[in-house]
């Protein structure tokens, strides 16, 4: 088991139309759910995007609708949870960062490991 490129082993193949049989195991990888609400508990419609901690490209995006946000396949690694209006911009300001806070350098971390399931990450919307 590998985790980057730079892990794996080359697969050569030394004639032309040579097969190589691979079995390759695919790990189901991690899952975090929860809610979007305002301070009233009512669910609020928002995107929300995972990001790895200190990177701005998000790992996996979800939208609000009436069962919460549902993001699943994420590899081992620790991330920050964000919520915002649908845009082409990803990093916008007005982001609200997990738990609840519009400031990334407060947000909380939420870590998954060995395909954890962090369950009710909710985020509440300040007023």
């Amino acid at each position: 088991r590998v985790t980057t490129a730079d892990q794996a082993q080359p697969i050569l193949l030394a004639t032309a139309g040579q097969v190589e049989r691979l079995d390759l195991v695919m790990e189901p990888g991690g899952k975090i759910t929860g809610n979007l609400m305002g301070e009233d508990g009512v669910i609020k419609y928002y995107e929300i995007r995972v990001y790895p901690v200190g990177e701005d490209d998000p790992w996996a995006v979800d939208f609000i609708w009436l069962e919460g946000f549902n993001l699943r396949g994420l590899p081992d690694g620790d991330y920050h949870l964000g919520a915002m209006l649908n845009t082409v911009d990803p990093l916008v300001e007005g982001v609200i960062w997990y738990p609840g806070t519009l400031d990334r350098q407060e947000a909380g971390v939420i870590e998954i490991r060995d395909a954890s399931v962090i369950e009710g990450a909710d985020i509440i919307i300040p007023q």
